[in-house]
């Protein structure tokens, strides 16, 4: 299966999905959804990590289906965690986060699973913040995201529309 979840203990403290190969949109909205009841399920908060180091592509309109699921957390999701190594993912996420701003609020990027790990642990030992007044600043330098990125609307889905044309693949840059 192209896109799995599951809760990493019975309380659901944290949710991880593994991504293989070249999964779709279809494939990861019924993980997505099962998820989703995992943490509506309980009342505290759940974090999730979304390991995609074996994840061949990322489907077209990618960014239009992130700030569909970024809209649809539950009141008590913590951090979602994306595990990679592929350039092009870290590119889209960044320019993700300038202009949707709560991806940057739900979602973090890292390339090992045991640093996604950390970061949860460190979240969880601190206080959080409501999230409607949240702010990435503290994130720019483990992401590596200049606070001055400038990208043009126009420019920025000529290429989203671009490389969905020809139909990238993560492994090209990776």
């Amino acid at each position: 299966m192209p896109v799995r979840v599951y809760g990493e203990d019975e309380t659901h403290t944290l949710v991880h999905y593994d991504f293989e190969g070249n999964w779709t949109w279809d494939e990861l909205y019924p993980a997505y959804y099962q998820a989703i009841e995992m943490e509506k399920s309980v009342s505290h908060r759940v974090d999730v990590i979304l390991d995609m180091r074996q994840s061949k592509k990322i489907p077209s309109n990618a960014l239009m289906h992130i700030k569909n699921i970024s809209d649809k957390q539950p009141p008590n999701i913590g951090l979602s965690v994306i595990v990679t190594n592929s350039a092009f993912l870290a590119s889209m996420y960044k320019i993700g986060v300038q202009f949707y701003a709560k991806i940057g609020h739900y979602f973090f990027l890292t390339t090992s699973l045991d640093e996604a790990r950390q970061m949860i642990a460190k979240s969880r030992a601190t206080v959080q913040p409501d999230k409607s007044q949240a702010s990435t600043d503290a994130l720019v330098p483990i992401l590596g995201v200049s606070e001055n990125l400038s990208h043009n609307v126009l420019k920025f889905f000529v290429f989203s529309y671009q490389l969905q044309a020809i139909g990238y693949k993560l492994s090209a840059i990776s």
